[in-house]
């Protein structure tokens, strides 16, 4: 399950209400059903800003087509950071979902709440990355 439009401040109380309140209602109309869940909040709004180095980008006044290598530039659509600059108390990665052409492109922040599933790390990446496009 993912979970959109919540601040840091709000995910402690949200988890409380909202998905324990759910798991309550799954237990009350299916008792016995322990469902395999994975519950994460998406924060679109991350101030968080990172760069590649091995990209090329468009020198400024060059001729068209022109590109100066090793310059930094925004990182390719798919790219996952989760260390060095995550929490690492929790399970948190950032995600660059879409291709920027012009301005600085803005990550996604990923929590994980809650996880049952049993899915690696790198596979539950993998679909959040998948589900963007």
């Amino acid at each position: 399950i993912y979970r959109d439009g919540v601040g840091e401040s709000q995910r402690a109380e949200l988890f409380r209400s909202e998905f324990e309140n759910m798991l309550e209602r799954i237990d009350k109309e299916f008792p016995g059903y322990n469902p395999k869940i994975m519950y994460a909040t998406i924060n679109k709004k991350a101030h968080t800003r990172f760069f590649s180095k091995n990209g090329s980008m468009p020198s400024r006044g060059a001729k068209r087509g022109y590109h100066e290598e090793g310059v930094l530039s925004n990182p390719q659509p798919g790219t996952v950071i989760h260390s060095g600059i995550t929490d690492s108390r929790i399970y948190e990665f950032l995600l660059m979902p879409q291709y920027v052409n012009e301005g600085t492109g803005t990550p996604s922040r990923i929590q994980v709440l809650y996880d049952t599933s049993g899915l690696t790390i790198e596979t539950f990446e993998e679909l959040t990355n998948a589900m963007c496009y």
